[in-house]
């Protein structure tokens, strides 16, 4: 049943590679009239530690230095492709905002409604008001007009630059978890190798 599982897993990954990120949706959403477009997407959803982050971004008109760099879905990429990436991002965007809903309110309220929470908190940060938000496969409660595209991470290059951000943002929230834990961990603990950062 486990290898079954691992088959599908790496199956949807390549998959995923064949689809071109690019902002056809932003272009035809532009197209419709709208100008302040923000991508939102989370991450953390499947990790068993930590909270869920989200963020969302609000890229200009002209996004092709992205998309030579190669941006895409966050897993996808490699690390340093990453961090590459969030200093792109960050220099380029009009507008981006993080948030983040913590373990205890996960266990709470679950991890579906958790993620939705952190991307309308996102949303609601953003320095610039929004017009239309293209949201990873879901919707949020929110005013702004939304279009719910699956597998927006590895279509939508806003999308695409929101998955970045937090999950550049959330591993480095669990490398310095990991630097406490190991500072204050006893010193057989301190022999053991420290954990990887969850993937999303």
């Amino acid at each position: 049943m486990r290898s079954r599982s691992v088959a599908a897993s790496t199956a949807k990954q390549q998959m995923l590679r064949q689809l071109i990120c690019s902002d056809a949706p932003e272009v035809a959403l532009r197209y419709q009239g709208f100008c302040m477009i923000a991508g939102v997407d989370e991450v953390g959803r499947g990790a068993l530690f930590g909270p869920v982050v989200a963020a969302a971004v609000i890229l200009p008109e002209r996004t092709r230095t992205l998309a030579k760099a190669g941006l895409r879905d966050s897993k996808q990429l490699t690390r340093e492709q990453r961090e590459d990436l969030d200093k792109r991002i960050r220099r380029m965007a009009i507008a981006i905002s993080i948030a983040e809903v913590d373990a205890e309110t996960i266990d709470r309220i679950n991890i579906y409604q958790a993620s939705r929470m952190a991307m309308l908190l996102a949303v609601q940060a953003l320095a610039t008001a929004p017009d239309h938000l293209l949201i990873d496969a879901m919707r949020i409660d929110h005013p702004c007009s939304q279009t719910k595209l699956i597998y927006g991470d590895s279509l939508s290059l806003s999308i695409a630059a929101a998955s970045v951000i937090a999950k550049v943002h959330r591993d480095a929230m669990m490398r310095e978890f990991d630097a406490l834990h190991l500072a204050t961990a006893s010193p057989r603990i301190k022999d053991m190798q420290p954990c990887t950062p969850p993937r999303s």
